[in-house]
């Protein structure tokens, strides 16, 4: 009897994931494979020697195509078929803060209002860094609820990270993730991670227990993911804009076409009344479809309008952002918000010269159709739980539109 297909157990997809410890003289290579829920099976924990000339130290930075180029050819001599790999920034290297910021931030805004604090600890570029966070997890849910969330932020040279990424790219294998060591680390003491793999297998794997972290990393989110790529958000919206670049020059292509067609079967003298009823109805189809074409071509229009638009605010929005990051001193904000051209900003300040100084700086910049006013600037007391007196501020502006 044939048993039906719903009835069949489907074969559950495994995952295969690989931890790479970089040392001077090697690589410490551990790669798991499990379930999508949990590791099962250590495939192999080998201390591999890299090759003399791709050899680096403290003096010497990594070479990461060569060393991407090694590290593909072992795994194809070995059938290495891995889906992902793991790696490690040295805790050296990274530099880690505590940060409390809102609750209430999300998305963009915890993204900026992170950066300003970092700019406000005068810490180098930030455009040669990379940076992390996560939320830190509160060790007791018998505190009072806060309006306060924690976050744990990382910042690395991009250096170190592009290294990296350039030997994963080269060997032809995808990043999972790129984390400090002392977090890959400390995944080993997971036992619920642990708990699916053999003992024996364990024990081998602990002798590389930072690469076994790492590739543990597979089954488990890191807390800090460093990448040089954050969102390719520009290479997006220029291939947005040359689609409808194009689609705008089509449909007049197609508009003008449709018109030469039609005024050439009116143009034709009628040599009967069959003939008069064809051209009839070869004019109305060209007729509908000029107003179809003129009806997408209006729609481009306003997509590329739109577009303009768009980018004029996102340039608009990059400019006051660097004034907030530099003028954080003695200000804190607490919410920004941008609903079209109207933009609007919130927070707290040490005294009403800090608000005007920020004030200041924002109207000197030319995005404004109507330039920043305090809406609202008052005096808040402290309390029971802050001692310190600040000033509560709202600052409302206009951005301008496109050109």
């Amino acid at each position: 009897m044939r048993v039906p297909t719903w009835l069949t157990p489907r074969r559950q997809i495994r995952r295969t994931v690989a931890g790479c410890v970089l040392r001077p003289d090697g690589m410490d290579w551990v790669v798991l494979a499990g379930s999508p829920t949990a590791p099962d099976t250590l495939c192999c924990a080998e201390q591999l020697d890299i090759p003399v000339a791709l050899q680096a130290d403290a003096a010497t930075a990594w070479d990461g195509p060569a060393l991407g180029q090694w590290l593909g050819s072992f795994l194809r001599a070995h059938d290495h078929p891995i889906d992902g790999i793991c790696m490690f920034v040295d805790d050296a290297w990274v530099s880690t803060y505590t940060v409390g910021l809102a609750q209430a931030l999300r998305g963009d805004d915890l993204h900026f209002q992170l950066m300003a604090e970092l700019e406000a600890l005068h810490l180098p570029d930030l455009s040669q860094m990379c940076v992390a966070y996560a939320r830190v997890n509160v060790a007791s849910t018998q505190e009072p609820p806060s309006a306060v969330e924690r976050y744990r932020v990382g910042v690395v040279a991009q250096a170190h990270v592009h290294v990296l990424e350039q030997m994963a790219r080269t060997a032809g294998v995808p990043v999972w993730a790129i984390e400090p060591r002392a977090d890959a680390v400390q995944r080993t003491q997971d036992n619920d991670l642990l708990s699916a793999l053999p003992g024996a297998s364990v024990a081998l794997d602990l002798q590389c227990d930072a690469a076994l972290g790492l590739a543990l990393g597979g089954w488990a989110d890191p807390c800090l993911r460093f990448s040089t790529n954050r969102t390719p958000q520009e290479a997006h919206t220029r291939c947005a804009w040359w689609t409808r670049t194009a689609a705008t020059i089509s449909a007049g292509a197609l508009l003008a076409c449709v018109g030469v067609a039609g005024w050439a079967a009116w143009s034709q003298p009628p040599t009967d009344g069959l003939d008069v009823e064809a051209n009839q109805r070869v004019l109305d189809a060209a007729k509908q479809e000029e107003l179809a074409l003129r009806t997408q071509v209006q729609h481009t229009q306003a997509l590329t309008q739109w577009w303009h638009t768009q980018t004029a605010w996102q340039n608009q929005t990059a400019q006051w952002g660097r004034v907030l990051a530099q003028q954080a001193h003695g200000v804190w904000v607490s919410q920004v918000q941008q609903h079209d051209g109207h933009w609007v900003v919130q927070g707290e300040a040490l005294s009403s010269a800090h608000v005007h100084q920020l004030l200041q700086a924002l109207t000197a910049l030319d995005i404004w159709i109507q330039a920043p006013r305090a809406q609202r600037l008052q005096l808040s007391h402290g309390t029971s739980t802050r001692m310190v007196s600040t000033w509560q501020f709202r600052i409302e502006a206009d951005l301008k539109a496109s050109l």
